[in-house]
């Protein structure tokens, strides 16, 4: 990874968290290396936390983004002990932050609806 894509990401991850924190408490998430965490956590209530994995790339793999997020929120929860689910936030190149996306797996997104509800 070239010095500048990793500061396009780099950005991307403060600006994700930027934008979300006047909702929602998000902070960005210390690099750990092979058990690596994401990029963000959002901590919906106190014992539910979002893990996002921020992706700011020309070419958009949903799979591998979303997997991801997915195997590095269960490091955290592994972590933490606090139920935690993960989801991708891609950047659309030449929109705000608001204009990006977030992409859960179907079952991820229900089990997330599910404990948010309860």
């Amino acid at each position: 990874m070239s010095a500048a894509n990793k500061a396009k990401g780099t950005k991307w991850e403060r600006d994700v968290v930027e934008y979300l924190t006047p909702v929602f408490e998000t902070t960005r998430l210390p690099r750990t290396g092979a058990k690596d965490e994401g990029d963000a956590e959002v901590r919906i209530k106190d014992y539910l936390r979002l893990v996002l994995e921020a992706k700011a790339v020309k070419a958009i793999n949903l799979a591998d983004f979303v997997d991801q997020a997915v195997l590095e929120a269960g490091h955290r929860e592994d972590r933490t002990g606090v139920p935690t689910w993960g989801a991708a936030v891609i950047k659309r190149r030449n929109k705000s932050v608001g204009d990006g996306y977030v992409v859960f797996s179907l079952e991820e997104f229900r089990e997330f609806l599910v404990a948010v509800a309860g």
